[in-house]
């Protein structure tokens, strides 16, 4: 018996000194973060026999504000083929390039921003070329990756930013964004909020929610606004599924969160939203194939359509690129060398700031003609 126990050892040994390995060449370790979703529609790009696209991570290195997919960079190793239309698993098991992430302001942390996107790899060098289309965008979900923790005043949320992957539901604020809503309680006002439910009986005071912007399945306890109770809790976060002046919108208190950590344990698909800062079952990841496919901007419209304010609050420049718009009071802008406005094309007088008479020469004679 001896025998045979040693010589299945040595047998062991013999197999691993030839170079064979006990663990797959194909395994990579854990994933550092994992994309779920699913895939849709048809393009008259795609095979129709065998409509398979492949689907990576993409990062815009000009930030959020950038619409134009072309610009977006591949991050190599995260793409997989898929055949429309079927669920996806995009596992990342490396950080983002260093020419993937933005460069904001000297000092602070980087960030990487970008959208999953579905192109058709024409060569199958699982790599996207500038000749192959991109044939799908996943609406609804922005991607987020942060070296090191970034602070609010510089996060493409506009809110506090943990180093690591992430993912927002779009738009993001692109700005700083106003502080949520206190909560003026020193309990959570006990609802077990975020917690599984079966009914409303399982969430004390509060609500089972069903459906609150998405499905929540195995439901989610909340607190709604409102009576019965005014009560508000220091572990929530008020959340609304439509705007706040409309008068059908609902607001409801929801888990608050920093990172997915935060979510209680619940699983996939709940997850913490970069953009509520709340723990919400919205991380499927929803690919729809087209010819030429669309996506809402990263970034919120502003209510005029106008462009944002440069950093100094001064005005923005006209889109048409004109002369400036006149002053508020309607009066004249004041000259670029700061001294007397120039004559008026009739050789005059310029007239005076109060539309009033010139006063009298310094000698009290009479003025000259005009």
């Amino acid at each position: 018996m001896k025998r045979v126990v040693v010589a299945a050892v040595l047998g062991l040994a013999a197999a691993v000194s030839c170079g064979d390995p006990l663990v797959d060449s194909t395994f990579r370790g854990a994933p550092l973060y994992t994309f779920r979703g699913q895939i849709f529609g048809s393009s008259s790009k795609l095979d129709l026999a065998h409509p398979v696209v492949r689907v990576a991570v993409f990062w815009s290195p000009n930030g959020p504000h950038e619409e134009n997919f072309d610009t977006f960079v591949e991050q190599v190793g995260t793409g997989t083929d898929i055949e429309v239309p079927l669920p996806f698993v995009l596992n990342v098991f490396h950080l983002p390039a260093a020419d993937q992430l933005v460069t904001g302001t000297p000092g602070t942390a980087r960030y990487a921003v970008g959208r999953i996107l579905a192109y058709v790899d024409s060569n199958s060098n699982g790599l996207r070329d500038s000749s192959e289309p991109i044939v799908g965008v996943a609406g609804g979900l922005i991607a987020l990756y942060a070296e090191r923790d970034v602070v609010a005043e510089v996060s493409p949320t506009g809110g506090f930013l943990p180093a690591g992957f992430h993912l927002a539901s779009e738009p993001i604020q692109c700005g700083l964004r106003p502080d949520p809503e206190p909560s003026s309680s020193p309990d959570d006002c006990n609802v077990p909020l975020g917690q599984a439910c079966g009914g409303d009986g399982d969430c004390g005071p509060g609500v089972c929610l069903q459906h609150f912007v998405w499905p929540w399945p195995q439901g989610g306890c909340a607190l709604p606004v409102g009576p019965p109770t005014s009560c508000q809790p220091k572990n929530g976060i008020l959340s609304h599924d439509g705007p706040i002046t409309d008068p059908k919108t609902q607001s409801v208190w929801l888990r608050k969160c920093i990172s997915d950590s935060d979510c209680g344990g619940r699983s996939y698909p709940y997850h913490c939203d970069m953009s509520r800062s709340a723990c919400v079952p919205s991380a499927m990841m929803n690919v729809q194939v087209a010819d030429d496919p669309k996506a809402h901007p990263m970034c919120p419209a502003l209510p005029d359509g106008g462009q944002p304010l440069p950093p100094d609050a001064g005005p923005p420049p006209p889109p048409d690129g004109g002369p400036p718009p006149p002053p508020p009071d309607g009066g004249q802008p004041p000259p670029p060398d700061g001294g007397r406005p120039p004559p008026p094309p009739d050789g005059g007088p310029p007239p005076l700031p109060d539309g009033g008479r010139p006063p009298p020469p310094p000698d009290g004679g009479r003025p000259p003609p005009p």
